[in-house]
């Protein structure tokens, strides 16, 4: 039996599951975190009718901390902390997938980010404003998404987990996870893949961060 390779659209819908789950792990774990990155998948929850994977992130460079993470994970260089990201990011699938088996309730969603991102026309690459679109991500991740199970517990800081902007940022994160999982699912990037075209996904992952990054 014959089965389709991963595609270069697939790799970077995966590599923004996995950025999005390292994102959310260093926020729950220290104030030292990437806010550029945080900045690109937050983004990337408002270009819902993007007409392929790489719109999505604005570019291939929206998700290269996420392809450096395919290759640190599928290589030889895996650490316990990366391999927790991953089982973050196979939580994220499961949930898409329950997604996609509630249509009206994804369409209702995708026309609460596009109501966002409207209120926000020209926030991308103005940091100024990711505080207030964090805010309104989070709330509709916990009106949505935290009704839905499995509940993904992200393990951190008992006290960092514990302040308002952390949560709100992570629950932002967790939400662009979900949005490139269900963007994944759509593309045929499916759990054994993870598993089976480990080689595939870090030659394309290679290759999409030296050309055209």
């Amino acid at each position: 039996m014959f089965f389709k390779q991963p595609t270069s659209d697939e790799t970077l819908a995966l590599a923004g599951v996995l950025q999005a789950s390292q994102i959310a792990d260093r926020v729950a774990t220290s104030s030292d975190y990437d806010r550029d990155t945080l900045h690109e998948s937050m983004h990337s929850l408002l270009r819902i009718d993007s007409p392929d994977a790489e719109s999505v992130f604005g570019s291939r460079r929206g998700v290269i901390n996420g392809l450096g993470l395919i290759t640190q994970l599928f290589g030889k260089t895996a650490s316990a902390r990366n391999r927790l990201l991953l089982q973050y990011a196979i939580n994220m699938h499961q949930l898409a997938g329950k997604l996609r088996l509630q249509p009206r309730f994804a369409a209702s969603m995708s026309e609460q980010l596009n109501a966002i991102a409207d209120r926000y026309p020209d926030s991308y690459g103005d940091q100024s404003f990711d505080e207030e679109i964090c805010v309104e991500l989070a709330d509709l991740y916990s009106e949505t998404i935290s009704q839905m199970s499995p509940r993904i517990m992200v393990q951190g800081e008992p006290s960092r987990l514990q302040q308002p902007d952390v949560a709100q940022k992570i629950r932002t994160a967790l939400f662009a996870g979900i949005r490139s999982a269900f963007l994944w699912d759509q593309l045929g990037g499916r759990k054994w893949h993870l598993l089976f075209y480990r080689t595939h996904y870090v030659r394309l992952s290679r290759k999409l961060m030296v050309h055209g990054v």
